[in-house]
């Protein structure tokens, strides 16, 4: 097993031109994800660092995707009025992975050391319940800490997914379990409908570029969603629409209108979509006074993306098309949830649910 070493962190700095934090928290996160490998718990990743294993070489090799957060989800169903048993549970597996010893340069605090887990008779209140806490790491002797988010009750339909993970540094690792690409897909376009963001747009491009998808299973796990909210999914024939550069479909978002009461902003409403897309990126703070983040927080080179948002949508638009998913978005005839996948979708899928 190859150690990490400070001048190991720094050179992947300077190579990838990323910021030293940055690379810390992506040694940290696949350093857990390794040991959480090793003691294989019903646990799925899910998030940024599988959304980096299925990107194509031209966005590796600028390693364009950042990761932000390391999320994982207990698989098994729980009983949230027993908070004491998922306690227990979330306390057992936090204390195997991090007392778990790799000979990589990397090291865990144990988790008896500082055993919480944030809010969580609180979160147990929702219907997915998230809980957070946070971790202490020594990197090539360096100091790090982060935090993780554990997801309970989350349906996960097509079911996770073992995973060869390649890191950045050392061997390959073997991971029972992951989230399908296409219920990633699915979750990035039901975002899109519910609260629209650049980086799920970019997101989706790099993931449909680079991938076969099954697009049966993107289109029924994305229906499940939009079901279990009432959210229109008549909304994505919105990215369709890239006729008008002056006047794109995502435009006329409700959400990017602001015609639902106390919306305080996914996008940050400016003059113009193209507006919000040259806020997003090139603020170094975000547009925060309407709760958007930063391009930065999503991608390592700004100046790679594309000077103006009519190219960003147009990618979208024809990576939908490509992937046949363009398809199935024109076949909705009414913009309500409550038919039935089959009823749309069926002629769509009699000769080929598949596409490249």
């Amino acid at each position: 097993m190859t150690k990490i070493t400070p001048a190991d962190i720094d050179d992947y700095s300077v190579k990838h031109g990323i910021h030293r934090h940055s690379v810390l928290e992506l040694f940290a996160f696949e350093a857990f994800a390794r040991r959480a490998a090793q003691v294989n718990q019903p646990f799925m990743l899910k998030g940024s660092l599988i959304t980096r294993q299925y990107l194509g070489p031209q966005e590796l090799e600028s390693s364009q995707r950042q990761v932000a957060d390391l999320d994982w989800v207990y698989i098994v169903p729980v009983d949230t009025n027993n908070v004491n048993h998922i306690r227990v549970t979330l306390d057992n597996w936090m204390l195997a992975v991090t007392e778990t010893h790799i000979d990589d340069g990397v090291r865990f605090r144990s988790f008896s050391e500082n055993r919480f887990w944030r809010m969580i008779d609180y979160a147990m209140d929702d219907d997915f319940p998230t809980v957070n806490t946070d971790l202490l790491v020594w990197i090539g002797g360096e100091e790090f800490e982060f935090s993780l988010d554990v997801s309970l009750n989350l349906k996960i339909d097509p079911p996770p997914v073992p995973l060869l993970y390649k890191p950045v540094s050392g061997e390959p690792f073997h991971l029972s379990y992951t989230v399908p690409l296409s219920l990633q897909i699915a979750w990035k376009l039901h975002q899109t409908i519910v609260r629209p963001r650049f980086k799920d747009l970019l997101d989706l491009i790099w993931l449909l570029r680079n991938n076969q998808i099954d697009i049966a299973a993107v289109w029924r796990a994305l229906w499940d969603e939009c079901q279990h909210d009432k959210a229109d999914i008549n909304l994505l024939k919105l990215l369709l629409d890239v006729d008008d550069p002056k006047a794109p479909g995502l435009s006329r978002h409700p959400l990017y209108t602001r015609k639902i009461k106390g919306y305080r902003g996914a996008l940050i409403n400016p003059d113009s979509l193209d507006e919000a897309w040259q806020s997003w990126r090139h603020s170094s703070v975000g547009g925060y006074r309407n709760n958007l983040a930063s391009a930065q927080t999503t991608v390592h080179h700004v100046d790679l993306l594309p000077d103006n948002v009519y190219d960003v949508l147009k990618d979208i638009a024809h990576e939908l098309h490509q992937s046949g998913l363009a398809s199935l978005i024109a076949a909705i005839g009414v913009p309500r949830v409550d038919k039935s996948w089959r009823n749309i979708c069926s002629r769509i899928f009699k000769n080929n649910t598949t596409s490249s």
